[in-house]
Order: C-alpha cells, then sequence, then structure tokens
C-alpha cells in the first residue's frame, strides 16, 4: 500500500469512484511513486492479507475496486480498470488457506472447449 505521515492510505479514482493500488513488490511502489504524480508525501508501506483487509473495512471502507501492479501511466489514461477486480473477489483471493487451489475456471491450462 502507500501512505503517508498521518497514515492515510492513497486511493485512485477511476470512473468517479475510489480504487486502491496494491503492488506485488516495494519496487513496484516505489516506481509508481517515483514516475506518477501523486506528490512527495507518499511512501511504501508494506502490509500483510490481515493489514489490506482491515484498510478495506477500515480507512479504505469507500473503495470498490483494487488494482493490481498498476502504472502511472495506466491511471493517467485512464486505462487502469484493466488491472482491477472488485475489493470482495480480491478479499476472497488473499483470505484462501495456504496451500488451497483456486477453483478450476482459475487454473491455467486447463481451459476446455465447449
Amino acid at each position: 500500500m502507500i501512505t503517508n505521515d498521518r497514515r492515510d492510505v492513497l486511493t485512485l479514482d477511476h470512473d468517479g469512484e475510489e480504487m486502491l493500488p496494491v503492488f506485488s513488490h516495494r519496487e513496484e511502489v516505489e516506481m509508481f511513486l517515483r514516475l506518477g504524480d501523486v506528490g512527495c508525501d507518499w511512501r511504501a508501506s508494506e502490509s500483510s492479507a490481515r493489514g489490506l483487509v482491515s484498510a478495506l473495512y477500515g480507512p479504505c471502507a469507500g473503495v470498490r475496486h483494487v488494482a493490481l501492479d498498476p502504472l502511472p501511466e495506466m491511471v493517467a489514461e485512464k486505462s487502469v480498470g484493466l488491472v482491477s477486480l472488485r475489493w470482495e473477489r480480491f478479499l476472497r483471493r488473499i483470505a484462501r488457506p495456504e496451500g488451497e487451489q483456486p477453483s478450476p475456471a482459475y487454473r491455467s491450462g486447463d481451459a476446455r472447449r465447449a
């Protein structure tokens, strides 16, 4: 997540709704901050799955979508929706017990033609 000294969480505007950017690696956040137009008060803040759940039910309760590793250009071009999903689906994915396999519809290589 991206936070500031007041522990505010950075959200993006996407079609009039708030979107939470979530990054896989610290370097992705740092690149986003360096190349994006978000101001200098923001910094990378590591968060666990529990922390993300807390943020989505707390300070980010108004968020409807989560953007996965968005690029600054995607925000500027308003194409960030291509790497986003509803927050409920995101929570189901990160809350899956370790080792549990995704449903067959989400496994790569299992596509079957009708």
